[in-house]
C-alpha cells in the first residue's frame, strides 16, 4: 500500500509536468526548451531527486496541486550543488561544505567536503577520510530536506493568487522553514535567502549570502525559479539563541526559566522528568513542547519577567530553597519531607513555571513584517480544564505583530523573526562519518520578545504526581509501594517508589 501510494504521488506529479510542458509549448516554446530539456544537463541533480519515486515519496505525498493552491519551486542548477553549506556542521567544530556532482552511475550522485570558516566565510582546504564524503543515505536525506525546504505551497488568501509577487517578504516552506524573498526594481524576485544566508549578510560576508535567480517561469498556479546556490537555513538551535553570548542578554531571563532543575522535578515526585524538561542536555539542545513541529515563541522582556517574578512566579532557585528548606536525606541519599504540603506545594511551583514555558511557545510560524492578517493558533499550554490555550496573532501590515492570549495584547518588539530550529543534526560516529552520517530531522522555528507576559495557568493539584499523599502505607519499612500504591514484593532496580511512607529516588540493595 505504502509503495503503491508513493508509485501514485510520482505518476501525478510525473503527469503533471508533462501536462505543463505541453501547455508551455503552445504558448512558449523558450518555455519548454530551457526548462525540461535542461532537467537531463544543467538540473540534472534536482531532476534526480524530484522525480525519484523510491527516495522522494515523502515530497510526493506533500506535494498535491489544488486549484485553490499556488505553488513556488525553487530549482538549484547543477554548479549550485557544488558549494552548498551544511549547516548543521556549523554547531560543531568540523563546519563544512558539501560540494555535490552529477556522475553516470547507478546511485547519480558524488560528494566532495570542504572546511568552512564561518568567521570569514571562505571555504578552506577539502576532507579527507572519513570526512571525505557523505554515504548515498545521507545524500538522500541531503535531498530529501532541500526539496521540502525548497518548495512554497501558497494557500494563505494573500499569497495564492500572486504567489511570491504577493508584497510578503517571507514565506514558509513545506517544512516549515521560512525564506526571505528580495525583489528586484520591478518587484520581481531576484534572490532568495535562508536565516543562515540573512546572518551573512548582517554579518557583511558577500559568500553565501543569497540565492539568485537565473531563470524564472510560470504557468498557471506553479511557479519555477532557477538559482546559484541552495537556500541555506538556520544552524541555531533554541537553546543556542536564548542562551546568548552577552551579559545581559535580551532573553537571559526566560533562558534562565527554561533550564529545568532535574533535581527539583525528582525531589518533588515526578518521574517523567525527561518530558517534563523543556530542554534535555545532550548533542541535541532539544525543545519539548513542540509536538515535532515547526513553532513560534514569544519571549517577555526581562524586565516584564522580572516583573512577574514579583509577583508569585516561581523560578528554579526558589524551588529549590523550598525543598532544601523542608527535606533531609536518609541514609540512601533519598529526599524526606519534612511535611506533605510542602512537596505539594514545590511541584505545583514546578508545574507553574513550566506552563509559564508552555504558554509562550505556538504551534505554526508567523512572522512579522507581513501583509495585514490575522490567525489563531494552538500554543503547547493545555489548561487546567484539559483545553488547549489559543493563541491570536495580527500583523498590521506596518512592521507591527501583536499576539493576545485572550486576556492580554502583546506587542512585538525589535526583536524580532530571529530563525532557529527545534534539533540540530546529529551523527553516530562522531560529527560526520562516511559510512554512518545522515541528515537529522529537524523543526525550523522563530523567535519574536514581546512587551509583556501571556497567561498561564497555575499549578493544577489534580496533575501532581501521588508520591506520599493519599497512599496507604505500612509502618514497617518491609513494605514498598510503586507511585501508585500498589504493593511491592522488592524495590524497583531504578525510579520512584514509597518506603515506609518515605519517597525514595535511588536504588536499594537489598
Amino acid at each position: 500500500m505504502k509503495m503503491n501510494k508513493a508509485c501514485t504521488s510520482l505518476l501525478f506529479l510525473m503527469a503533471f509536468l508533462c501536462s505543463f510542458t505541453m501547455r508551455a509549448t503552445a504558448q512558449n516554446k523558450e518555455t519548454t526548451e530551457n526548462i525540461f530539456s535542461d532537467f537531463s544537463s544543467d538540473l540534472s541533480i534536482y531532476q534526480w531527486a524530484m522525480l525519484d519515486g523510491t527516495y522522494m515519496s515523502q515530497f510526493h505525498e506533500k506535494l498535491t496541486v489544488a486549484n485553490d493552491e499556488r505553488y513556488a519551486l525553487l530549482i538549484p542548477s547543477n554548479e549550485a550543488f557544488k558549494s552548498y553549506v551544511d549547516a548543521a556542521s556549523l554547531s560543531t567544530d568540523t563546519k563544512m561544505v558539501v560540494s555535490m556532482a552529477w556522475k553516470d552511475q547507478t546511485f547519480p550522485i558524488r560528494t566532495d567536503n570542504y572546511k568552512y570558516d564561518v568567521a570569514t566565510g571562505t571555504v578552506g582546504r577539502k576532507f579527507t577520510g572519513q570526512l571525505a564524503s557523505l554515504n548515498q543515505s545521507a545524500i538522500v536525506d541531503y535531498l530529501t530536506m532541500m526539496l521540502n525546504s525548497h518548495t512554497f505551497a501558497l494557500t494563505r488568501p494573500e499569497d495564492a493568487e500572486k504567489g511570491l509577487l504577493s508584497g510578503n517578504r517571507y514565506f514558509q516552506a513545506l517544512d516549515g522553514s521560512v525564506v526571505k524573498v528580495l525583489m528586484d526594481e520591478n518587484r520581481n524576485p531576484k534572490a532568495f535567502q535562508g536565516a543562515f544566508q540573512m546572518q551573512n549578510e548582517e554579518a557583511g560576508l558577500e559568500a553565501f549570502n543569497r540565492s539568485n535567480v537565473e531563470r524564472n517561469w510560470h504557468r498557471d498556479n506553479f511557479d519555477l525559479y532557477k538559482i546559484d546556490q541552495p537556500v541555506i537555513h538556520s544552524p541555531h538551535s533554541v537553546q543556542w539563541v536564548l542562551k546568548g553570548n552577552e551579559t545581559d542578554h535580551p532573553f537571559a531571563a526566560f533562558y534562565d526559566l527554561t533550564c529545568a532543575d532535574k533535581q527539583c522535578l525528582t525531589a518533588c515526585g515526578f518521574t517523567n522528568v525527561e518530558d517534563m524538561l523543556p530542554y534535555i542536555s545532550s548533542l541535541e539542545d532539544r525543545l519539548n513542547y513542540t509536538n515535532d513541529a515547526p513553532f513560534t515563541l514569544f519571549v517577555p522582556t526581562n524586565e516584564a519577567i522580572e516583573q512577574e517574578i514579583n509577583a508569585g512566579l516561581p523560578t528554579w532557585h526558589s524551588i529549590r530553597a523550598l525543598i532544601e528548606a523542608h527535606t533531609t536525606s536518609d541514609a540512601e541519599g533519598n529526599f524526606v519531607w519534612d511535611a506533605e504540603e510542602n512537596r505539594l506545594s514545590a511541584a505545583k511551583d514546578c508545574l507553574t513555571l513550566i506552563n509559564f514555558i508552555k504558554a509562550h511557545i505556538m504551534q505554526g510560524v508567523e512572522i512579522a513584517d507581513q501583509l495585514p492578517f490575522t490567525r489563531t493558533h494552538a500554543s503547547a499550554l493545555t489548561n487546567n480544564d484539559g483545553k488547549t490555550a489559543q493563541l491570536e496573532v495580527s500583523s498590521m501590515g506596518n512592521e507591527q505583530m501583536t499576539v493576545s492570549d485572550g486576556e492580554h495584547t502583546r506587542t512585538v518588539l525589535a526583536q524580532k523573526n530571529i530563525f532557529t530550529v527545534d534539533k540540530v543534526r546529529s551523527y553516530p560516529n562522531g560529527p560526520i562519518s562516511s559510512t554512518s552520517a545522515r541528515v537529522f530531522s529537524y523543526h525550523p522555528g522563530i523567535i519574536h520578545q514581546i512587551d509583556g507576559v501571556l497567561n498561564y495557568a497555575k499549578g493544577d493539584m489534580n496533575s501532581l504526581p501521588v508520591a506520599i499523599n493519599g497512599i496507604k502505607t505500612s509502618s514497617s519499612s518491609s513494605h514498598l509501594y510503586d507511585l501508585q500504591g500498589r504493593k511491592m514484593n522488592s524495590a524497583p532496580e531504578r525510579g520512584l517508589y514509597i518506603q515506609g511512607g518515605k519517597l525514595r529516588k535511588k536504588i536499594i540493595n537489598k
